[in-house]
């Protein structure tokens, strides 16, 4: 690939795989700094200044249609991509999609990096074809797509997100931290349309717990109309000591993270920004495996309770998902108020 002048980059994606890609991103600009690189953004991102700070000036981006608009929009945008010509193609690892990996195929590069689908036909288009390993993390997964032989974690640089300066004087001088012996950030949804079945049920009481310690700041965030409502909800009578940030620019997002003293969240694309602005992290999972998509770094913790069948992976959107969740149900949250506390403790 010393010839590579035209990158292409398919990051319509859950914010979460985008952020635990940016550090394979940085090294890939690293060994090819003079090409060309074009980013692919779904209408979710395209227009949040968040993404283009941080990939950086000179990368082209190109808005391309959801899941939601159907196939037609797609497949059109992909055959109009198409005529660039595309020297390499890639993506942040989201699973072992074979949809997606034909959507990259269709983009016509003779180098296209994927991870083995199951499908041999399939795979023997891909170059090159990358075999999962389940024990590796996704950020770990999305640098072996630049290069499968190094040290990975000599590779993340930490905080691997950029915070904007004047973002975190605006912000600063709007929440006035200096009052607060604590700033506990946390985030009680994640991606609720797509995915409630990772929502831990407890967060009421463990707000109050929060709040029971003195001088403390509680900032909430989320997104949507749908998490609007649950932290309306949950800080009715307390909102004198809790700030809502919901649907704000994520890099005003990323300031407010970068003054907590600790963060605690489900698996969701804010607990990603979170370990990726160096904030330290409390990650709740159920569903999910914590191998996979949990924070991470040592410096952060996994709330979760050891059920055999968790992870199970269950979406809640088909016949035979559990749909009683007692690995998020069973989770106390006197137990995840006492993993805050240890993290802050370790951090002080």
């Amino acid at each position: 690939m010393h010839s590579t002048k035209k990158i292409f980059i398919f990051c319509s994606t859950g914010l979460g795989n985008i952020v635990l890609f940016l550090p394979a991103y940085h090294l890939l600009k690293s060994r090819f700094p003079n090409s060309e690189i074009t980013v692919a953004l779904d209408s979710r991102w395209y227009n949040d200044p968040f993404f283009k700070f941080q990939f950086g000036e000179g990368v082209i981006f190109h808005q391309f249609p959801q899941k939601k608009e159907g196939l037609i929009p797609i497949l059109k945008e992909i055959f109009t991509l198409r005529k660039n010509r595309f020297d390499l193609v890639l993506m942040p690892y989201s699973g072992p999609s074979k949809k997606l990996g034909l959507f990259l195929l269709l983009l016509g590069s003779k180098n296209t990096i994927f991870f083995e689908t199951g499908s041999r036909l399939l795979d023997s288009w891909f170059n090159p074809c990358l075999k999962r390993n389940n024990d590796m993390h996704y950020l770990e997964k999305n640098l072996m797509q630049i290069d499968p032989n190094l040290d990975y974690t000599m590779l993340i640089e930490k905080p691997w997100i950029l915070s904007s300066k004047n973002s975190l004087s605006k912000i600063k001088t709007k929440l006035k931290p200096e009052n607060y012996t604590l700033i506990i950030g946390m985030h009680t949804g994640g991606n609720l349309e797509f995915n409630s079945s990772r929502v831990w049920p407890h967060y009421d009481r463990l707000l109050d717990l929060m709040l029971a310690k003195k001088n403390v700041k509680v900032i909430l965030f989320g997104h949507g109309l749908e998490e609007k409502k649950i932290i309306s909800a949950l800080i009715k009578n307390k909102a004198n000591n809790c700030t809502i940030v919901i649907n704000n620019s994520l890099i005003d997002v990323c300031s407010y993270l970068s003054l907590c003293d600790v963060f605690v969240g489900n698996d969701s694309g804010i607990m990603n920004l979170s370990v990726g602005i160096g904030t330290p992290t409390v990650g709740i999972l159920g569903p999910t495996d914590p191998r996979h998509t949990g924070p991470y770094g040592e410096e952060h913790t996994v709330a979760r309770s050891d059920l055999p069948c968790s992870p199970c992976f269950n979406r809640g959107t088909s016949s035979t998902d559990c749909y009683h969740c007692e690995c998020l149900t069973k989770l106390k949250p006197e137990y995840v108020w006492q993993l805050v506390k240890q993290t802050t403790d370790k951090r002080s």
